[in-house]
C-alpha cells in the first residue's frame, strides 16, 4: 500500500470513529430525556393535572357515579413537544379507544405544571355527551 493510500485510510478511520462517538452520545442524551419526561409525567404534581382534566370532561370522574371510573398513562407515546412541554395519552377505562392527550408545560416563573393543550377521542366524546 502507498504511503498516500496509508494517510488517507486513517483519515477515513478517524472521521468513522468520530463520528460513530458523536452519533452514541446523542442517543444516550436521547434516552436521558426521554427517561426524564417518564419522571415527570409520572410525578404527583402531573397526575394532579391529569385528574383535574378528567374532572373537567366527567365532574364525577374517578368516583362509582361517574362514566370515566380508571386512567392510565400511556408510556409509549411520551414524547416532546417541538413547541414547548411534554405530549402524552392517557387512556380511560383500560380502553384503548377512551383516551385523551395532554401537553403539559412547566411555569418557568412558579414551576408548576399545568395542561396547555389536548383533547380526547370520538368515542369518549360520545359518551361523555350521553351520560
Amino acid at each position: 500500500m502507498k504511503r498516500w493510500q496509508k494517510w488517507v485510510l486513517g483519515i477515513v478511520t478517524s472521521l468513522a470513529v468520530i463520528l460513530g462517538i458523536i452519533l452514541l452520545e446523542q442517543g444516550y442524551q436521547q434516552a436521558q430525556r426521554k427517561q426524564e419526561m417518564i419522571q415527570v409525567v409520572e410525578s404527583e404534581e402531573v397526575k394532579e393535572v391529569i385528574e383535574e382534566g378528567l374532572k373537567n370532561l366527567d365532574s364525577k370522574a374517578l368516583t362509582k357515579e361517574g362514566m370515566i371510573q380508571s386512567y392510565r398513562v400511556d408510556s409509549k407515546s411520551i414524547k416532546q413537544n417541538p413547541m414547548g412541554g411534554i405530549m402524552f395519552t392517557v387512556y380511560v377505562n383500560h380502553s384503548s379507544e377512551l383516551y385523551v392527550y395532554y401537553n403539559i408545560e412547566k411555569n418557568v416563573n412558579t414551576g408548576e405544571y399545568s395542561s396547555s393543550g389536548g383533547g380526547y377521542s370520538s368515542t369518549l366524546d360520545v359518551l361523555l355527551k350521553e351520560q
